[in-house]
């Protein structure tokens, strides 16, 4: 008896002593963090970030188009936007290839007249202020903004894939004059992915509030860099009211 329980100790401390198993180990592949960074998530930071240029990529996979138009004259305008990226980890795997992860976040600015009415003329039209000297927080109605994370990565048959993880984002009023309604938040994945096989990945979230953080579904793949029909990134669109008028506008910010 007193053999057996020995033994059965000993089993048990063996059993203690072996160390975790990585996934990594698990599938013999081997990985390294080379490079780690803090993420600037104060939305104040990130705007004066993006109204001096300052981005870490002078390109992304995402290319950004705000478009206002007037539910009763048809009237429709662009309107200004500005954008910055972070580059939040790099991971070096065992073949040597690189997977970097990135936050790329884009402001739109829908502007206003001198009585707070939405405008597509005055001082920000497209010869206004805000193009020529900087930002003017006095002409501004609403703002909207989004945060895309988004991973490349270099697969097995040498391709270069990204990969939609996250998106984050939502609007201000910066006006009382202007109401904002009917928001919508979309995220885009569409491509083809490691198997050569087109993959079609879109959903869009009805927002009750201001923000909105929206994970992008479990069985959603990256889809290859250079494909295609390649529609990767988010979309927000929303219904401004003022005191005179209704718009509709929409914030593209994918490619």
């Amino acid at each position: 008896m007193k053999k057996a329980l020995c033994e059965i100790l000993a089993a048990s401390a063996l059993v203690l002593s072996v160390q975790p198993v990585t996934f990594a180990e698990l599938n013999n592949t081997k990985q390294e963090v080379i490079y780690i960074n803090q993420e600037v998530k104060d939305l104040d930071k990130l705007f004066k970030k993006a109204l001096k240029g300052e981005t870490v990529l002078d390109e992304t996979p995402f290319q950004v188009n705000a478009d206002l138009k007037n539910d009763k004259t048809k009237e429709k305008a662009k309107v200004k936007t500005y954008t910055t990226t972070q580059r939040l980890k790099a991971v070096k795997h065992e073949d040597d290839t690189v997977e970097e992860t990135y936050a790329t976040t884009s402001f739109a600015l829908v502007p206003k007249d001198k009585s707070g009415l939405i405008t597509t003329q005055g001082s920000y039209g497209t010869t206004g202020s805000l193009y020529n000297s900087g930002y003017d927080p006095e002409s501004i109605s609403v703002k909207a903004y989004s945060t895309i994370y988004w991973t490349n990565y270099t697969a097995s048959n040498g391709g270069k894939y990204y990969d939609l993880t996250r998106v984050t984002g939502g609007w201000s009023s910066e006006d009382s004059h202007v109401t904002v309604s009917n928001k919508v938040a979309g995220l885009r994945a569409s491509g083809y992915t490691e198997n050569n096989a087109y993959k079609p990945q879109g959903a869009d979230y009805s927002v009750s509030g201001w923000t909105f953080d929206q994970p992008a579904p479990p069985s959603w793949l990256p889809v290859y860099a250079s494909g295609p029909s390649r529609v990767f990134g988010c979309l927000q669109t929303a219904t401004l009211k003022d005191n005179s008028d209704t718009w509709s506008f929409s914030l593209e910010n994918y490619k």
